[in-house]
This record gives structure tokens, sequence and C-alpha cells, in this order.
């Protein structure tokens, strides 16, 4: 079974999920597509060949011109506000670039029904993380970006669904590194269909092979984690440790 994200709505339902997975012999995989969008994959890779130096810092912005209708506003249905419907793309990305989350603090107009919210996370290896969105902005704008701080190199990834959305310009550089004093525009280019084929692709690849899917229904509770642990703190006004 491949499903869309987010996993679930909660983290108790992606338990039963899981349990109910094992039991029955089936595999599940999450369409987190963009673990795939090739900008994160090269910088997955800068980072794991030390190419930024020791990581310090992450940052995912989302900045929506206008606040999106049907299901989507109904927090019963679509799991919470901004930051479980869109939001959940940043909070998967900066897993995938960070590693595991050892604990959230989250400021939010309204937790659960949130329009507007700003979440730090504390990644286990030391490196702090930022994912801010708002609903509130100028008609028709979809700001999306993702910024990597490290000790040698700097990120900057034009986000995936400023693109999809026809916000950005299509000339604009995907992936832009700082190192040595200068910027450079690196070559790698993709889109969101490019990222949602490899998604599914790649779940069917595993199915046929009998290997573990790229991203395991363990990857998409570990997301709906990090957000409900958020929103225990924006309602409690406390840092929530994870794990």
């Amino acid at each position: 079974v491949l499903v869309e994200k987010p996993l679930t709505m909660t983290v108790r339902e992606a338990d039963e999920l899981i349990a109910a997975a094992a039991a029955a012999g089936r595999s599940v995989g999450v369409s987190h597509n963009q673990v795939f969008f090739a900008p994160h994959v090269r910088a997955r890779q800068l980072i794991d060949e030390g190419g930024v130096g020791q990581l310090r810092q992450l940052r995912a912005r989302l900045a929506i011109g206008g606040k999106y209708g049907a299901w989507r506003s109904d927090p019963a249905k679509a799991g919470g506000g901004l930051l479980f419907d869109a939001g959940v793309h940043r909070v998967y990305v900066l897993r995938q670039l960070g590693g595991e989350v050892a604990a959230v603090t989250a400021v939010m107009d309204r937790a659960g029904a949130e329009d507007g919210f700003v979440v730090t996370l504390e990644f286990a290896s030391g490196a702090l993380g930022v994912i801010d969105g708002a609903y509130h902005c100028a008609g028709g704008a979809f700001d999306d970006r993702v910024e990597v701080a490290g000790t040698d190199a700097m990120l900057e990834i034009a986000g995936l669904e400023a693109y999809f959305e026809g916000y950005a310009d299509p000339a604009t550089p995907q992936l832009r590194i700082y190192r040595d004093g200068a910027w450079a525009d690196d070559p790698v280019r993709d889109s969101w269909d490019a990222s949602v084929r490899r998604s599914v692709q790649g779940f069917l690849t595993a199915v046929a092979t009998g290997s573990e899917p790229p991203v395991t229904a363990h990857d998409g509770r570990a997301a709906v984690a990090i957000i409900e642990a958020a929103y225990r703190s924006a309602r409690d006004g406390r840092r929530v440790p994870l794990g």
C-alpha cells in the first residue's frame, strides 16, 4: 500500500496502520515525493560527503497568498491547519537533510487550525532547524525555499512547489552553493511530476524486489510525530522532546 502524505492524522493511527501491515505481511510506503526532488537529493549528498562541513542550521519557509479551500480548510478532514497540510513537506524534507529530531518548540496563531506558524527543531546531531509558514501573503504568492548552513558552505534550494504553482521564475537556479567566498549555481534541475514518478516507481520497485520502500511507514510516522509535538508545544507553551 502506497499512502499519500501525511501517512495518518495521528501517531496512534500510524501505529495501528504499521501493526496491521505487519500482521498481514504487507508493505506500506508513503509518497513523500519531495524526498526525490533532485536538489534535495543533491543537498543530502553534499551533507553526507562533508561538502558543507559540520551541519549547523536548516530552514524551510512557506509563504502562500490566499488560503486553500474545500476540505483543506476543515481540520477535521485535513488533520490540522497549514502545518499539517503543505507544511508536512517541509517537515519530512528537513528530517531528510538533518536526520532525527530530538525536540520541538512551536508558536502558532491557532494550533490545529493554524494559518501561521513557526516551528523550531532540535536535531539529534546538534543542528537546529526552523520551519515557518503562513497564508498571510500577497495574492498569488507561493514562496517556498529551503536553506542549509554548515561550517564550510551554505545551500539555497528554490522550493519545488514554487515552480509547480507557477510562482518561481523557471530560469531561477534550483540549487545554489556558497563556498570559499562565492556563490555558484548547481546545474541540477527537476520538476514536481518527475518527483512524484520517482516516488511511485521507487515503491513499486521495492514491492517487486521484496525490499524496504524508499520512504517507509516509520518515516511517515516520524513526520506526523513531529507535527503532533509542534501542536502540543504551541498549546502548552513548552519544548516537547521526541522519542
